[in-house]
C-alpha cells in the first residue's frame, strides 16, 4: 500500500481543515507522517488536533516554508514515502511539488482557490479546501451578510466595494480561515496572514495599526483589550461590511 506523508503550512491553513486533509490523504494510501509547520506562538489550534505533530519553525521570514520543504525533500529522497500532501495556499510551494513529482512521487495539493495556478498545475492533483459545513452554518446563523463571504455560492454585493470595504472582507476571510467566528483570531496572526496572503501592510492606512483600524470599525469587529493574545472577532453586522 502506498505510504503517504502530509505536510501542512500551519501559518497558512487553519486547523478547521485538519479532518478534510487527513481524509484526502487516506484516499491516497497509508498515512504514516502528519506534520504541521509554523511559529508555535502564533499558530492556533493545530497543537490540539490528534495525530498531527506541530513543528515549531521559529519566527524567521519564511521559516515555516523552508523547514517544511527541507523535511519533505528529505523524506522523499530517502524513499520513506510514495505520495505527499502539501496543504497550503502559498504558490511558492510549486517548486517543491515539481521536484517531488520529478522523483516519481504523487503530489496532492490542498488549499484555497486563490492558490496560484502554477502551484495547482505543479501538483498531480489539487483539491480546494472549503470552510466546514458546520462553520458556514454557524456564520450564517450569527450573521447572514458575513455568510455570503464564505459561501461556496458566489454572491452579488449590494454595490462595488471600495478599498476599505475590500480590506474589511479580507479581515473577515482571515478570521474565518485562520480562526473562527466565535473565538476570533489574534492580532499578530491577523497581521501575518494579511501581509503574507494579501500583501496588506496596515502601516499604509491612516490608522497605522490593526488595533486602531479595527476599533474604528467597532460596528463590524470586536477587539480584546491590549495583551499578548488579544483577539478580534466578528460582530453582528449589516450590508455596510461589503460597501463601507
Amino acid at each position: 500500500m502506498p505510504r503517504v506523508s502530509v505536510f501542512v503550512d500551519g501559518e497558512n491553513i487553519s486547523s478547521v481543515h485538519a479532518l478534510a486533509i487527513l481524509d484526502a490523504a487516506q484516499g491516497l494510501g497509508e498515512v504514516d507522517y502528519l506534520r504541521v509547520y509554523g511559529d508555535a506562538g502564533l499558530v492556533q489550534g493545530w497543537e490540539d488536533v490528534p495525530g498531527y505533530r506541530l513543528i515549531h519553525s521559529g519566527r524567521g521570514k519564511n521559516a515555516a516554508d523552508l523547514l517544511l520543504t527541507v523535511d519533505a525533500m528529505e523524506r522523499a529522497f530517502s524513499g520513506q514515502c510514495d505520495g505527499v500532501v502539501i496543504a497550503s495556499s502559498d504558490g511558492d510551494f510549486r517548486h517543491l511539488a515539481e521536484r517531488l513529482r520529478e522523483r516519481g512521487l504523487s503530489v496532492l495539493g490542498m488549499g484555497q482557490e486563490k492558490a496560484g495556478l502554477r502551484f495547482k498545475a505543479s501538483c498531480t492533483r489539487f483539491k480546494a479546501l472549503r470552510p466546514p459545513t458546520s462553520q458556514r452554518a454557524a456564520v450564517a446563523v450569527a450573521d447572514p451578510s458575513v455568510a455570503a463571504l464564505v459561501s461556496e455560492v458566489p454572491q452579488t454585493p449590494p454595490k462595488p466595494a471600495g478599498k476599505v470595504g475590500k480590506l474589511n472582507q479580507k479581515v473577515v476571510a482571515a478570521i474565518n480561515d485562520h480562526g473562527c467566528p466565535e473565538t476570533g483570531i489574534d492580532l499578530a496572526t491577523l497581521n501575518r496572514v494579511l501581509l503574507k496572503e494579501h500583501r496588506v501592510a496596515i502601516g499604509s492606512y491612516p490608522e497605522k495599526t490593526w488595533r486602531g483600524y479595527l476599533q474604528a470599525r467597532a460596528n463590524l469587529f470586536d477587539v480584546d483589550p491590549k495583551g499578548p493574545n488579544a483577539k478580534v472577532r466578528l460582530r453582528r453586522v449589516g450590508p455596510a461590511l461589503a460597501a463601507e
